[in-house]
């Protein structure tokens, strides 16, 4: 009859560290390398908040972005249409370039309000 490992046998051999020899015991971090880790790295700091009207322009140019993606995506749908295919192609491949002008204006403002703070 096969022997079924208990909780206890489980959790002994789990409580191993990997990458060592032997039975190496974990040691402290030195309060200097907590330090030093922190003049290292300059990304621990929270962003600016942007002034009381800027501070909703990045929640209504991405609402803008991705409302002329959804007017791109039904004019390619048009594009697939048969009927229409052929005869709105120039006008289709036109409003898909200047749609692609504004979505490069509303990136161009986005970055640009983000200098002001």
């Amino acid at each position: 009859m096969k022997k079924l490992i208990s909780e206890d046998q489980a959790i002994q051999n789990t409580q191993k560290l990997v990458g060592t020899s032997g039975n190496a015991q974990p040691k402290a971090n030195p309060v200097r390398d907590l330090l030093a880790a922190n003049k290292k790295d300059t990304n621990y700091t929270a962003p600016q908040p942007k002034p009381y009207p800027l501070n909703m322009s990045d929640e209504i140019l991405s609402d803008m972005y991705v409302a002329s993606m959804n007017i791109r995506k039904i004019l390619d749908q048009v594009g697939e249409n048969p009927a229409l295919k052929d005869k709105y192609k120039g006008t289709i491949k036109s409003l898909k370039a200047k749609i692609d002008f504004v979505n490069k204006a509303l990136v161009d403002i986005s970055g640009e309000i983000d200098t002001i703070v």
